[in-house]
């Protein structure tokens, strides 16, 4: 059976394309780019939390996965990681060990710092933030986007059953589709995702999209 891929590379930025609902709580958008010097283009996938992360043109480490499909293939690669701004010639191959000292050459003995008080992780909290307080903000959030799209998509039904709800052309809408009210609550529930995103969504850690 086919095990899962993972693959480290600097990938360059081509484009990068709009987020689309895959679950109530899940949605994803495709980007291009290209590894090293090659002219050759690529296409993974990304989530939305690590969207936000990406600039064309520039580029970054990512560690992309791919899991293997039923018949033996693989689905396309998607960012595993959050991807990391390549400056400076950064590169992910482990840091060369510093050469042992000669025989001849004693280090320098460092003198044992004074010591302190003692401070308690009562005392002092943790810059970290707390995984479960973030995961419960991200819970509430996701409930809020479906809630708030039931309730606007109810009202633009209650609008054409009472026959004011009209087209682009001023005519009055006669009848709604299963799929028009479907594509109605997904694209609520992507405003929401995207106002949240655009408005810089803070908790009392910082910037909900900095995962350090």
């Amino acid at each position: 059976m086919a095990e899962q891929q993972i693959q480290k590379v600097q990938a360059t930025i081509v484009s990068i394309g709009d987020l689309v609902q895959v679950t109530p709580k899940f949605s994803k958008a495709s980007f291009e780019y290209t590894i090293g010097d090659s002219t050759e283009i690529s296409t993974a996938d990304v989530p939305r939390w690590h969207r936000g992360a990406l600039e064309v043109g520039k580029t970054y480490a990512l560690v992309l996965s791919a899991n293997p499909t039923p018949d033996g293939d693989y689905y396309p690669p998607s960012v595993d990681e959050k991807p990391v701004l390549v400056t400076g010639g950064a590169h992910w191959e482990p840091l060369a060990k510093p050469p042992a000292p000669k025989p001849s050459q004693r280090p320098t003995p460092v003198p044992a710092p004074a010591p302190g008080p003692v401070v308690s992780e009562q005392q002092t909290p943790g810059r970290k933030p707390e995984l479960n307080a973030r995961w419960v903000q991200f819970s509430t959030h996701s409930r809020t986007a479906q809630m708030q799209a039931t309730e606007r998509v109810g009202q633009m039904i209650q609008l054409a059953i009472a026959g004011r709800l009209v087209t682009d052309a001023d005519e009055p809408v006669q009848s709604i589709r299963k799929s028009t009210i479907e594509d109605w609550y997904r694209q609520e529930v992507d405003r929401y995702w995207e106002e949240l995103e655009m408005r810089e969504p803070n908790d009392v850690f910082g910037n909900m999209r900095d995962d350090s």
